[in-house]
């Protein structure tokens, strides 16, 4: 007869290393980053002359571009995800540097 034992399996926390921080900072930022990499891009073909400078269109896309449309003070959370990802992509671009010289 085997015995059982009752052991819980309680899932395993990873220590939060710089790696992981960027990989989940970057995750949150990303959508950020599309929705003003598309709204800065559709806001530069206006100096092509493909819409006006003025009017409902451009100002449309202005407020997506600055998060205007969905709150008002989205855009600053927006940055810090954003500059969180750049800053913390570069240290680990700087140790890997380090760690091959």
């Amino acid at each position: 007869m085997t015995e059982k034992t009752s052991t819980s399996h309680k899932p395993v926390s990873r220590p939060w290393t710089l790696r992981r921080i960027h990989r989940t900072v970057a995750a949150i930022a990303a959508p950020f980053i599309i929705i003003s990499a598309i709204g800065g891009g559709t806001l530069l073909l206006r100096v092509a002359g493909i819409y006006d400078r003025r009017g409902d269109f451009r100002s449309t896309v202005q407020r997506i571009h600055n998060y205007e449309v969905i709150a008002r003070y989205i855009g600053l959370i927006a940055v810090v995800f954003m500059l969180a990802a750049a800053i913390t992509g570069l240290m680990l671009l700087a140790r890997t540097h380090r760690r091959n010289k």
